[in-house]
C-alpha cells in the first residue's frame, strides 16, 4: 500500500514511463490496423497521465507534509529566525523531562549568540513509527567570525522526531543532537542528548 502510495501520490514517473511505453504500442498498433480502439486508447492514455498528474500535485501524503515542515524549520534557522523555529515545536514537545517551554527559552537564548556564515542541511532517512515521523538530518556548519564557537565547517547529527498537531501541521516533538558543533556549552550538550 505505501508502494502505491508513494507511486501514484509522491512520485509518478514510474507510471508515466509505463504510460509512455503502452502508448507507444497502441500507436504502432494504430498505425498497423488503424482501428477506432486503437485511436480511443491513444485519446485516453495522455487523458490519464493528466489525471495522476492532478492527483500527485493536489494530494500531499504524510510524507511530504513532514518533508515540508522540516523544510520550513531548515528555513528557520539558516535565517536565524528563532520565531520561525519556536512555530515548528510541537505543544507536546517533551525530551526527557524538557518541555516546549524549555527548548523555546533555549532557541531565544542561542540563536542570536551562536551565528553561522554558513549552513547546509542534507537529508537522511524518515521513517514513521506510528504516528510519529523520526527523521535524519545532518548539518555542515560555518559559523561566523564574532560567534563564540569553534571556527571552520563542521558537520552535526541530529534526529528529529515529528508529530501531526490539532490543526495537521508537523511539528517537533523532540529533538536529540548526535554529534554537536565542537564549542558548544555543555549546559547546550545536555538539552539536546
Amino acid at each position: 500500500m505505501e508502494f502505491m502510495r508513494h507511486t501514484l501520490f509522491e512520485n509518478p514517473m514510474l507510471l508515466y514511463v509505463l504510460l509512455s511505453l503502452v502508448w507507444m504500442v497502441t500507436l504502432a498498433w494504430f498505425w498497423s490496423r488503424r482501428t477506432r480502439r486503437a485511436r480511443m486508447a491513444l485519446l485516453l492514455l495522455p487523458v490519464l497521465a493528466g489525471v495522476i498528474y492532478l492527483a500527485s500535485a493536489i494530494v500531499e501524503t504524510r510524507r511530504e507534509k513532514v518533508l515540508r515542515s522540516i523544510a520550513i524549520l531548515q528555513t528557520a534557522v539558516e535565517r536565524a529566525d528563532a520565531d520561525g523555529v519556536i512555530e515548528r515545536i510541537s505543544p507536546l514537545y517533551d525530551n526527557k523531562g524538557a518541555k516546549r517551554d524549555d527548548l523555546v527559552r533555549v532557541v531565544r537564548w542561542a540563536m542570536p549568540r551562536f551565528r553561522f556564515e554558513r549552513i547546509l542541511f542534507s537529508g537522511g532517512q524518515l521513517r514513521f513509527e506510528g504516528d510519529v515521523a523520526i527523521a535524519d538530518r545532518w548539518a555542515t556548519v560555518t559559523p561566523s567570525p564574532d560567534s563564540p564557537l569553534a571556527f571552520g565547517p563542521q558537520q552535526t547529527h541530529w534526529e528529529l522526531k515529528l508529530c501531526a498537531d490539532a490543526d495537521g501541521e508537523w511539528r517537533l516533538r523532540e529533538i536529540l543532537c548526535l554529534s554537536p558543533v565542537r564549542g558548544t556549552p555543555e549546559t547546550l550538550r545536555h538539552r539536546f542528548r
